[in-house]
């Protein structure tokens, strides 16, 4: 019997499809770059594994104690522990006669899940603080993914006791907290779709693979701007082409700051609000996709309004510190990568660039601070 023309046609397209994902695979780790449609931070935290997490009746979300996972996609892969009081990290241990405790708070850059412990921005800062004052300093980490200011004051409320701080450091992300914070009042009570786990081949192979992930980003970008998480987008997005938008967003992050800073006084720390931005601050090249995808005409946007808004609704007593400076002029001088390509978060060397800002600017005020002492 004659064999049949078509198997080998088959097998032909089965390796040649085969090869060429492979051979794109090699060339997007490679060039380390993307398709072009990420948009901010709304692409992999679908990916992450959630079990960390758990509702929280004033914090809207809190990480769980005692819990342990591994976050893992194309970009990295981290084991994740959370402590007993629901700080990540070590257990908390007793503290030292001349030990400054830093509290960090607020959302995904203070957690970073996307590098280890000892990378974070606030691990670095308290090594770096160490040799500065010449005594034992040491960071604790309250970030929890999707918190803005109320949240992470609730997180400062019921943590600084416990990790007995001196010192609160926040961040605020201008990519999202604006909304976070309108949004906090309608948030409370309501379980957050963030904690909802669904596995399928397609996370899982985004996980792993860098193809696999850009076509997930890309799928994920289509879907939000079609559906009804477009128009919140749209908003975070229109607060840098938008001055009108802007000011609607600030009248809630004015008085969130204000609250912020006076909980603060109730406790006797020093505070300090570190304010960090979208890549598309410092990376230009990455604006086009994210605003064309939402209708928005990246030629249009103020790169550094929304920063320059947040210092100028800190309370006169609260100082704050715009980061995109620091990272632009790291990027200019052809160092490290700053920001994730897929996810958007800091990388190592973005955590390194601004612990060296953060301590050269926090320093001088803590060389005065004596244990024990208020702001």
């Amino acid at each position: 019997m004659a064999r049949s023309p078509l198997a080998p046609r088959v097998l032909l397209l089965v390796v040649s499809t085969g090869l060429s994902v492979v051979l794109a695979e090699v060339l997007l780790r490679a060039w380390g770059g993307a398709l072009g449609f990420e948009f901010l931070l709304a692409n992999t935290p679908s990916l992450y594994d959630t079990s960390i997490f758990q509702p929280d009746p004033e914090a809207v979300k809190a990480l769980r104690p005692s819990a342990r996972a591994q976050i893992q996609t194309a970009e990295y892969s981290q084991d994740i522990r959370i402590d007993a009081a629901g700080l990540r990290g070590p257990e908390l241990p007793a503290k030292a006669t001349d030990e400054l405790r830093i509290l960090a708070v607020g959302d995904s850059f203070t957690l970073g899940l996307q590098v280890q412990e000892d990378e974070l921005f606030h691990a670095r800062l308290a090594r770096g603080l160490s040799q500065r004052l010449a005594r034992p300093v040491t960071a604790w980490n309250a970030g929890v993914d999707g918190h803005g200011t109320p949240h992470a004051q609730a997180q400062m409320v019921r943590l600084a006791p416990v990790v007995d701080a001196d010192v609160v450091l926040l961040t605020f992300f201008t990519g999202n907290d604006f909304d976070d914070n309108a949004d906090y009042e309608r948030s409370l009570g309501r379980r957050p779709r963030a904690l909802e786990r669904d596995e399928g081949p397609g996370r899982w192979l985004a996980r792993r693979s860098v193809l696999a992930m850009n076509l997930w980003v890309l799928a994920r970008a289509l879907d939000i701007a079609g559906a009804g998480n477009g128009a919140r987008h749209h908003r975070e997005l229109s607060l840098f082409t938008s001055p009108d938008a802007l000011a609607q967003q600030a009248r809630h992050t004015r008085p969130a700051l204000a609250s912020f800073e006076e909980r603060c006084r109730d406790l006797g720390v020093a505070c300090f609000v570190a304010v960090g931005s979208p890549a598309f601050v410092v990376y230009p090249e990455r604006r086009a996709a994210s605003f064309w995808i939402f209708g928005l005409d990246a030629d249009d946007v103020r790169p550094d309004a929304p920063a320059a808004a947040v210092l100028d609704a800190l309370p006169a007593t609260l100082p704050g510190l715009d980061l995109s400076d620091g990272l632009r002029a790291v990027s200019e001088e052809g160092g490290p990568p700053l920001y994730f390509t897929l996810d958007g978060h800091w990388t190592p060397g973005g955590h390194a660039a601004v612990a060296a800002q953060l301590e050269g600017w926090m320093g001088p005020a803590l060389e005065a601070l004596s244990v024990g002492d208020g702001p």
